[in-house]
């Protein structure tokens, strides 16, 4: 398989949209940082991005990004791109709206974690594979959406974590340029 905006695939044995329990995440790091933002919550009222602290997330500092969200029709735009986005995507997308760094072909495949967290209000975690040498390589990413008024989504915490060699041998390769074979 060769398309670009598919060079990793959607892990068929794992499925978590909707995330209602630290437990319900593998990756320790993860767990932890839902529990964070689970612990800003109050009853079922959304936090606010400013709820935290930005030295808060020193712990994931090279995995975490913020991206602002306003509704209709959906805009994206980054506001804080960390190390792991910008491997990811080959680029600083800091500034930027998905529309500007993503290939075209990939842009629904970059933004269904926002769409389906503002959406359903909620942690989306979704994990994606491919394989390397052989071997099954994840790349897990938890989006967390926040509301300044605990209930209309208006921006997104959301953290990278993938497994050494997720990327290839190749570091100029990015997300979109990897190829798979399932």
């Amino acid at each position: 398989m060769s398309q670009r905006a598919h060079s990793f695939i959607d892990d068929p044995n794992y499925k978590n949209w909707n995330i209602q329990s630290a437990g319900d995440i593998e990756r320790p790091e993860l767990q932890s940082l839902w529990q964070l933002w689970q612990d800003r919550r109050s009853g079922d009222l959304l936090p606010s991005r400013t709820d935290f602290l930005i030295e808060e997330f020193l712990p994931w500092g090279r995995n975490i990004s913020m991206i602002e969200y306003r509704g209709t029709p959906p805009e994206y735009r980054v506001t804080l791109a960390s190390v792991a986005m910008i491997d990811l995507n080959g680029v600083d997308p800091t500034g930027k709206t998905p529309r500007q760094y993503v290939p075209e072909q990939a842009y629904d495949f970059a933004v269904i974690n926002l769409q389906r967290s503002a959406a359903g209000k909620c942690a989306v975690h979704d994990r994606y594979r491919r394989q390397n040498d052989g071997k099954w390589l994840n790349c897990d990413r938890l989006t967390l959406p926040c509301a300044s008024d605990g209930k209309a989504v208006d921006y997104f915490l959301i953290a990278h974590y993938f497994d050494r060699g997720f990327l290839g041998r190749l570091s100029d390769l990015t997300i979109f340029d990897q190829v798979s074979e399932v």
